[in-house]
């Protein structure tokens, strides 16, 4: 008897596997927002430890999605490298510039309510902070300079130079100039970076070697076994080599351990139930996109105003109570930020379009030879 199927090509992301994917995304957002809100009210205790491993893990998530997604997307909807940068791009800046917009107001605020608090959240002068993770240099080399009022903004250098490295291998013709570049742009992205890249490898190498259970129930089972296998191992696994935020590669340091946690999430997406379209599925699917698009402003700004909560409200150490309301009032901000900074993604859109348009790259796209990546279809 046998339990998989041959390989199906540019398998379809629809139906309960869609409704999946967005679920999963939305609740490790808010899986982070609930260990940031743990750590600033809830006393510190060997549990507190385990949490804040499993906010760590939620990123990993981020990551092997993200890699599963692009995968798909230049896959099956590749129009070349600039609707490619310019999707990237405008989907990353279109959040991460309101984001430390955001994030300089509140700092400028809880400066003049309460300095104390602010000096939390404080290392050196804030303004190269701001730049650099702009320019997504912000975790590049061994340096982790993200703005300490918004720390979450460490995981955005990094899916910032994996979508720019991928996009190097994906669509400029191999030949020395290209590995040139390619070396080029790792530099650039630094070692911190490239030595989490393969958990993000492992999420485009679930889709690209894709393969369906004849038996769905069977598949969903060991997918969501991989998950709870993930949050379990988040709690009880070493640290390897060693702990989070510190010298010398701060989010990188248990990159071993990310390693296994990773490759079992990416183990579950590998046998995700995929192209088994459902009616009744279907018309779930548009809500959930909604409520998973709400994924990346709740990321993004929920550190910034949880703090600007606790200025504001003042905070009892230990009070569960008042740490929910903060975390559901916070939400409720972020996800209306979300939803209407989605609405303006078309500046950024058309921005990106007219400097991705600019003549001196049409050359270099001549010179170089950018090619469009060759669909790949693989009869059973």
């Amino acid at each position: 008897m046998k339990f998989l199927k041959h390989k199906e090509s540019n398998p379809h992301i629809s139906g309960y596997s869609s409704i999946f994917l967005d679920s999963l995304r939305l609740l490790a957002a808010l899986v982070v927002v609930y260990v940031h809100a743990h750590d600033q009210w809830i006393q510190a205790t060997n549990t507190s430890l385990g949490i804040r491993h499993l906010g760590h893990t939620s990123v990993i998530v981020f990551f092997v999605l993200s890699g599963f997604v692009i995968a798909f997307t230049t896959q099956n909807k590749n129009r070349g490298w600039k609707q490619y940068l310019q999707a990237r791009l405008s989907r990353l800046y279109s959040m991460l510039l309101p984001a430390l917009l955001i994030s300089a107001i509140i700092e400028f605020t809880i400066f003049y309510i309460d300095f104390n608090m602010l000096s939390e959240y404080t290392r050196g002068a804030s303004w190269p902070r701001y730049l650099f993770t702009m320019l997504f240099l912000n975790e590049s080399g061994l340096i982790s300079a993200a703005p300490p009022i918004n720390r979450p903004l460490w995981s955005l250098s990094y899916e910032f130079w994996y979508y720019i490295i991928f996009s190097l291998f994906i669509f400029l013709e191999k030949g020395w100039r290209t590995y040139l570049i390619i070396v080029i742009f790792c530099c650039f992205a630094g070692p911190k970076i490239l030595i989490m890249m393969p958990i993000w490898l492992a999420g485009t190498y679930a889709y690209n070697h894709h393969r369906e259970f004849n038996n769905s129930n069977i598949a969903w089972f060991l997918v969501f076994a991989s998950i709870f296998i993930s949050v379990i191992l988040s709690f009880v696994l070493p640290i390897i080599p060693f702990e989070l935020g510190q010298e010398p590669m701060f989010y990188s340091n248990q990159f071993l351990t990310d390693y296994a946690i990773g490759i079992i999430i990416a183990a579950g997406l590998l046998i995700l139930p995929m192209n088994r379209p459902s009616s009744l599925a279907s018309k779930f699917v548009p809500i959930f996109r909604k409520l998973g698009d709400l994924t990346f402003p709740i990321y993004v700004l929920h550190h910034p105003f949880l703090i600007l909560w606790r200025t504001l409200f003042g905070y009892q150490v230990n009070d569960k109570f008042e740490m929910w309301t903060a975390i559901i009032s916070v939400l409720f901000i972020t996800s209306f930020l979300g939803v209407y900074l989605e609405g303006k993604r078309y500046l950024f859109t058309n921005f990106f379009k007219w400097l991705l348009n600019l003549r001196f790259l049409n050359n270099w796209n001549t010179k170089y030879s950018f090619v469009m990546l060759k669909q790949q279809v693989q009869k059973k």
